[in-house]
């Protein structure tokens, strides 16, 4: 069978770009221009290099047709698969330098900052895919550690700072000159928010409506102004990738990612909207901002959606349901005879920290799930912070500096999702809302607010002894899977009991999904 050129294409730092910036605006601009470079950028760049009209180009034929190769039958160029923030071409002839260059200037003429890397070989094998694909990656793994690109315009003496991004301000917006960076992202404002309620169209039209203003995801009317910001991530997809043994495989498996995280996250705010309507989001004193033409606006919004990655921010108290139902879903589905299982980090923070470093601790956060998830494969973790005293620093640090006592560490996650398989972990979500339950039904706040203090400051015998003492007034603590810790409160040095005490504001009894505690 005969070879071909392949490029290998790498979005840098795709986060760094999306969140760079403590504006949402900016944020899902960014998104939205990462996602489409894809496809505008892509289709024009491909237009030029092979001298063919741009509506003779067709970026999804791999997405309906993955068995078949156009460029096996004479065709100048075949799309290998996009996703992830990869693509990977294949071209008849050795024209990679003149797209890659035709490619990179349009993205810094329309996408200033963004960085991109290729790996390229001129002998890519169909029946040597896995070698080609390695030999790629090689490529790629090169030239990104050789080549450091300058993609946005260089500061001088005379130029201002733009005030959204540092860099040199070039653009005036709103009364104020901006740079090319930030101006960009912010233009595609509008285009994100149409592209994700495209995404979303089963929503009801024109009663629910998605915000480009993070301070909308919270209502004035609140007595609490925290958000949340959730990164979830596939667990394993990157082995699964490299194990692909030929091209349709791997389409096959890039288009069933990407087809899972979308189903996911339609289900999961199907059933926020559910309990929106059934008036348990009201009850929870979480008020709803009104749009446009009378809408609600929905108190989340989706960043990114990408490969097995999605990033939302969304109200505080709304997270942990959030990615309950994400999860539900995304881990009934599968890819050949294995499920998918994922990782999530959530970090919940006051409405005016910084954006940023917000995501990178639930960037962090998921990252400590994964961990966990590696010793217990096809089993989905979910890791929190909530972060209200604007700790700075990553997540080990502030869990050095904050969460040890002389008794041991305070946070007791990751935490398993899976119920039906409890076996292979006692540290698992079920067990926190159901101890976060059982501290609503049966202590007062003051009684709470003292088992906090014992946890924080007493020694492992005043602990015990605390522990005793609640047990006669009938008050005992939830018996929690595995370890005894509710004789002790502390065991191995861990107690499962002071995190639930920290999501007892961020998780509402009127969305807790948890059956009736059955203990004494």
């Amino acid at each position: 069978m005969e070879n071909f050129y392949a490029v290998l294409i790498d979005v840098a730092s795709i986060q760094e770009y999306i969140f760079s910036s403590n504006k949402l605006k900016e944020n899902v601009g960014a998104s939205y221009l990462v996602e489409n470079i894809f496809k505008e950028e892509l289709k024009t760049a491909l237009a030029k290099t092979l001298s063919l009209c741009k509506k003779d180009i067709d970026l999804d034929s791999w997405k309906r047709n993955p068995n078949i190769h156009p460029i096996l039958n004479g065709e100048k160029y075949e799309i290998g698969y996009i996703g992830g923030g990869n693509a990977l071409l294949l071209f008849k002839k050795d024209i990679i330098k003149n797209f890659i260059k035709e490619f990179t200037v349009l993205l810094i003429q329309n996408t200033p900052g963004l960085r991109t890397n290729f790996g390229t070989i001129g002998d890519f094998d169909f029946n040597n895919f896995k070698d080609s694909m390695e030999r790629l990656n090689s490529s790629l793994k090169v030239n990104k550690n050789s080549y450091f690109p300058i993609t946005t315009m260089p500061k001088h003496g005379i130029t201002a700072d733009c005030p959204l991004s540092g860099e040199s301000a070039e653009f005036l917006y709103e009364g104020q000159f901006v740079s090319g960076v930030s101006f960009a992202k912010i233009g595609e404002t509008e285009s994100s928010r149409e592209r994700i309620t495209e995404i979303f169209r089963e929503i009801p039209n024109g009663k629910y409506a998605f915000t480009n203003d993070i301070e909308e995801l919270v209502s004035k009317n609140q007595i609490r102004h925290e958000i949340a910001v959730v990164h979830i991530d596939g667990n394993g997809m990157g082995a699964r990738i490299k194990s692909c043994r030929t091209l349709n495989e791997l389409r096959t498996l890039s288009i069933c990612m990407g087809d899972s995280v979308i189903k996911a996250l339609q289900f999961a705010l199907k059933e926020l909207i559910k309990i929106i309507e059934s008036g348990k989001v009201k009850d929870a004193s979480i008020v709803l901002n009104e749009g446009e033409n009378g809408c609600t606006i929905l108190p989340i919004r989706p960043i990114v959606i990408g490969g097995d990655d999605v990033t939302f921010v969304c109200d505080a108290r709304l997270a942990f349901f959030i990615t309950e139902k994400f999860i539900e879903q995304y881990s009934s589905q599968s890819f050949g005879d294995s499920s998918f299982s994922t990782s999530a980090g959530i970090c919940i923070v006051k409405l005016k920290y910084p954006f940023f470093k917000a995501y990178k601790f639930a960037e962090e956060l998921c990252e400590e799930s994964k961990k966990k998830a590696r010793k217990h494969p096809g089993h989905s973790y979910i890791d929190f912070l909530i972060s209200l005293g604007g700790e700075t620093g990553e997540i080990d640090e502030i869990r050095e500096r904050h969460f040890f006592t002389p008794l041991g560490v305070l946070n007791f996650g990751p935490y398993l999702y899976d119920t039906e398989d409890a076996s292979r972990d006692d540290h698992t979500l079920m067990d926190l809302k159901k101890c976060i339950k059982h501290f609503r039904d049966k202590f007062t706040r003051a009684k709470l607010m003292q088992l906090r203090d014992v946890i924080l400051s007493s020694s492992a015998e005043e602990c015990e002894a605390f522990a005793k003492e609640l047990c006669q007034k009938g008050l005992s603590l939830f018996k929690v899977s595995g370890e005894l810790y509710y004789d002790t409160i502390w065991h191995s040095q861990e107690t499962p009991y002071y995190e639930a005490l920290e999501l007892l504001d961020f998780y509402p009894a009127e969305i807790l999904e948890v059956s009736d505690d059955p203990q004494d």
